[in-house]
């Protein structure tokens, strides 16, 4: 596309000095109609892969059934961010990633935590799981599904790569 443009204000400016000079000649464009399906082909499958890619990158959306009447749309990472944050409230916690679906008109939380050497993987997972569900039950008042909370125990030498 730069280089298009870059020819196209060589014209420009060759037809401002009163030059009569091309530099599209030096291009290999198509003569016929026949020749030109396949960069169009080729521009229009670009094209197409950068709106599908821009696309998939959106904001996503969790569809939410409220007492089978209607729906309600909530931002996905805005849970996921909520969620994180109750996780990384305990002292135990070094990092944390969340994931927020709706699955049969339910909130679905995921959570996976990184832990202190010497944590209680299991105790603590059961305990962020009644904490997060504590939580978005509260905050949002929508139907949810237990928690699944995956922990794992850091040794002492993997800190550094968890560590903000």
């Amino acid at each position: 596309m730069g280089v298009l443009s870059a020819l196209a204000a060589a014209q420009l400016l060759a037809a401002a000095a009163g030059r009569r000079v091309s530099p599209w000649v030096h291009l290999p464009l198509p003569a016929t109609a026949g020749g030109w399906i396949l960069p169009l082909a080729v521009a229009a499958g670009a094209l197409l892969l950068l709106i599908v890619v821009e696309l998939s990158r959106g904001e996503q959306i969790v569809a939410v059934s409220v007492s089978g009447t209607g729906t309600v749309l909530v931002p996905a990472d805005t849970l996921e961010r909520l969620v994180e944050a109750v996780a990384l409230d305990h002292r135990e916690v070094v990092s944390a990633r969340a994931r927020v679906q709706s699955r049969e008109g339910r909130l679905a939380p995921r959570l996976w935590v990184a832990l202190r050497p010497l944590a209680d993987a299991r105790t603590i997972s059961g305990e962020l799981g009644g904490e997060v569900a504590a939580t978005l039950a509260s905050r949002t008042g929508l139907p949810l599904d237990e928690p699944r909370v995956r922990a794992k125990t850091l040794a002492v030498r993997q800190l550094r790569r968890y560590l903000p």
